[in-house]
């Protein structure tokens, strides 16, 4: 197995996959949780993904099973199945357009589904 992935690299496809979470209009609940798990994972001071892999990372405030198995897939595929199979269906830019000043994940949407912008 190649090496395993830091914490800075898991919370990044979590914030990732809440980002296109949000674009696609999933409850605002997993979306927080995404982000929740993010700051954690970042704020923890060992590795969170053999923490995953011995089944012990939802003992860290915030991390869950669904959230635990998440980071198992991003260990053994390189990348959580979820967030691949969002990143298919929105292009990257659109994630983009959620950052900027003003504009949140309704409008970036509606800036790529209905004027066709990417």
């Amino acid at each position: 197995m190649a090496s395993l992935p830091r914490n800075d690299e898991l919370a990044a496809q979590l914030e990732l996959l809440a980002d296109l979470s949000e674009l696609e209009g999933e409850s605002s609940f997993r979306v927080l949780a995404y982000r929740r798990a993010a700051t954690r994972i970042r704020e923890t001071g060992g590795p969170v993904a053999q923490l995953a892999l011995d089944g012990k990372a939802k003992s860290l405030s915030g991390i869950g099973a669904t959230i635990e198995g998440k980071i198992v897939e991003a260990i053994e595929l390189g990348e959580m199945k979820a967030l691949t199979k969002r990143k298919v269906l929105i292009p990257a830019e659109v994630v983009k357009f959620m950052h900027l000043p003003g504009l949140g994940p309704k409008t970036a949407r509606r800036i790529w589904q209905e004027l066709g912008v990417t």
